[in-house]
């Protein structure tokens, strides 16, 4: 089956075959927000983030900060954020409102990106690309601490899971990424649960963000 959320979102972004390289995203408004201990959201409901983040937790890397590898023949591109610089390894791309997106080309999976402000601002911005995505019964686990990419950069990370609207199961995650500078990025991914590979690589696109280089 086809994912219906990134699918539906490839289309909404304007995702073709060949398209042009996802935009800097545009400012919308740090990663000290965040969802907390397992929240369940209803079908219907629109917060998925509440609670609090044990600060004193040890920081360890999410991923191995390697960028993902690209198919035989395609160029692992980098796309702008802020100051930093996101790995594409062939996704197709665009930029939506003001939201880099990044689809899968089975359509089974993708990873959204913007900016942000303050920690209420990380907040609502998790809420609004899940709410982009169409999800709903999101349940989240507990947020974490680690850092993300070569450059060690501070984030806060979760992991949890959902339906779309057409009750396709997936996983989602995200992560609260702190740039040292006033606005921060945020990035959400996932999967249809039998896009296990499609997963494991959106997860590794996220962990391989750096810092642009100057």
């Amino acid at each position: 089956m086809r994912g219906a959320a990134f699918a539906v979102l490839a289309v909404a972004a304007g995702c073709g075959s060949d398209p042009p390289a996802a935009k800097d995203p545009t400012p919308t408004a740090g990663a000290d927000s965040l969802p907390a201990q397992t929240t369940v959201v209803r079908a219907g409901a629109t917060s998925a983030v509440s609670g609090e983040l044990d600060r004193d937790a040890a920081l360890a890397p999410w991923t191995d900060g390697a960028p993902p590898r690209p198919p035989q023949g395609v160029t692992l591109d980098w796309l702008g954020a802020g100051n930093l610089v996101i790995p594409n390894p062939g996704w197709k791309s665009r930029e939506d409102a003001g939201v880099g997106v990044l689809v899968s080309a089975d359509d089974k999976g993708g990873v959204l990106f913007a900016r942000f402000g303050s920690p209420s601002d990380g907040k609502q911005k998790v809420d609004e690309l899940c709410s982009k995505l169409g999800m709903k019964n999101l349940h989240w686990g507990a947020p974490r601490r680690a850092t993300i990419g070569p450059d060690h950069l501070s984030a806060v990370v979760g992991e949890g899971h959902g339906e779309d609207d057409k009750s396709i199961p997936g996983r989602l995650f995200y992560a609260l990424i702190e740039t040292g500078e006033p606005e921060n990025v945020v990035a959400i991914g996932g999967a249809d649960d039998d896009a296990g590979e499609t997963y494991g690589t959106a997860r590794t696109i996220v962990g391989a963000i750096k810092k642009k280089p100057k």
